[in-house]
């Protein structure tokens, strides 16, 4: 299933968050190839540097959006959130020790946690967010969004 495929499944209806899902999965992804392909060397590090970075920021604007938005399960939707930061820090320990890249099928895993997390806590975020939308207006938004991030597609 290419990158389109699975997020028009699980698309949440909300522009800034399923952009940024669409860099997160294509970074998963992008990781998985590197351990395929033999998991040695640089690349695997600097992917795996490049997903923690870019899975903080994403998360951090998804928290701020519920901050705003008084999201009452906010304290369950970042647990989840810090449960794949520290399995992303487990894959960065085992890559820096010399371990083999998927030794424990760590990195299997990124992208059934990614989606299990869209399809539940995202999915359900996203309908608290269009309830609390004015009649004919959309989604709420934080401002930020593609258009936040020129040259990206």
């Amino acid at each position: 299933m290419n990158r389109a495929q699975v997020l028009g499944k699980r698309a949440t209806g909300v522009p800034e968050i399923d952009f940024e899902h669409g860099l997160q999965i294509g970074l998963i992804e992008a990781f998985q190839s590197a351990i395929a392909g033999g998991g040695g060397g640089e690349e695997p590090r600097r992917i795996l540097e490049r997903l923690m970075d870019f899975t903080n920021a994403h998360f951090l604007a998804e928290q701020l959006m519920m901050r705003l938005y008084n999201y009452p399960d906010y304290e369950g939707h970042v647990q989840e959130h810090d449960r794949l930061v520290d399995a992303l820090k487990v894959i960065q320990d085992g890559l820096a020790s010399g371990a083999p890249a998927d030794g424990s099928g760590a990195v299997g895993r990124l992208h059934e946690w990614w989606v299990t997390h869209v399809q539940t806590q995202d999915q359900a975020f996203a309908a608290f967010l269009k309830e609390r939308a004015p009649a004919g207006e959309g989604v709420p938004s934080s401002g930020a969004g593609p258009k936040a991030f020129p040259g990206v597609e």
